[in-house]
């Protein structure tokens, strides 16, 4: 029997984010035969104990991002990672939208600033723009601005607190009438869809709005998707992946390619479960 630790968090009361996933996975992963104990990313605990972590919920690591990181950074010398560790570390910056951009995938447009300097270079400040850490989870430290000195004042605001970076986009005003769109994946199937929740708009943290039907159109987009590859690996190798995007005139745009800690929205679809428990093996010899 293979001993899994399914890595997660502390929820915070003050900013309730749960993993929902959790109590499913497990029961779909011990009806398979493996034996599963959920901890706490930063409470002491031996990883001796398991043949595998899996990365799921660490959610906070963004106010403890060195801690995070040199924690990962010793994990990964004693024990398996799935999803794999350079994958992760590839996926846990918002550079590598611009690596996909560059090998044709249709991303949101978007600008890296790493200083309120770095707005003096673009001409769109006065259009409604989205501001989100470079490194960042659930929306957590994302803001909108509508004007040339908001987005100053706001950027002045992020530069004081933080050493991050920001991703700036244009504001998709399809975000909120048609929705945010997450695709789940295991080892590049496509096996739901939903329409999460706007979270600069009505709160959260991109929570479940709505059930949305695999179309064959949705799936062409997510397979293309899943033919990229990050740190060596395609993404359609994976056990999850998560595809969310936008629907625009011109088409789907990409918003992120989730590969180190995206809610699977298994309490809306718990039969997909049973699919990431059956597919756990190959990922495991």
């Amino acid at each position: 029997m293979k001993n899994l630790c399914y890595l997660t968090y502390q929820d915070d009361p003050l900013d309730s984010d749960p993993d929902h996933d959790e109590p499913i996975l497990i029961a779909a992963l011990q009806q398979s035969g493996y034996a599963v104990a959920s901890v706490d990313w930063r409470r002491s605990f031996d990883l001796s104990n398991f043949d595998a972590v899996l990365i799921r919920s660490t959610w906070d690591y963004t106010k403890h991002f060195n801690e995070f990181i040199d924690w990962f950074g010793n994990a990964t010398k004693q024990v398996r990672f799935i999803n794999p560790p350079e994958v992760i570390l590839a996926n846990i910056n918002k550079n590598y939208l611009f690596d996909m951009a560059t090998n044709g995938y249709a991303i949101v447009p978007s600008k890296i600033v790493s200083s309120t300097a770095d707005l003096d270079l673009f001409d769109e400040l006065s259009s409604k723009l989205v501001f989100k850490p470079i490194v960042g989870a659930g929306a957590r430290g994302a803001f909108v601005t509508n004007s040339q000195s908001e987005a100053i004042a706001k950027t002045q605001a992020h530069f004081q607190n933080s050493d991050i970076s920001l991703l700036m986009q244009p504001y998709l005003e399809e975000v909120d009438t048609d929705g945010e769109i997450a695709v789940v994946c295991c080892n590049g199937e496509p096996l739901h869809a939903v329409v999460k929740r706007p979270a600069l708009s009505s709160g959260g943290h991109g929570d479940f709005q709505s059930g949305i039907e695999l179309d064959s159109k949705l799936v062409n987009f997510v397979r293309r998707v899943q033919d990229f590859s990050i740190a060596g690996h395609a993404v359609s190798d994976l056990w999850y992946s998560r595809v969310d995007l936008v629907p625009t005139k011109s088409g789907y745009l990409l918003m992120e390619l989730e590969l180190f800690e995206p809610t699977l929205f298994l309490k809306q679809n718990p039969n997909s479960a049973r699919t990431f428990a059956d597919n756990l093996k190959s990922h495991l010899v």
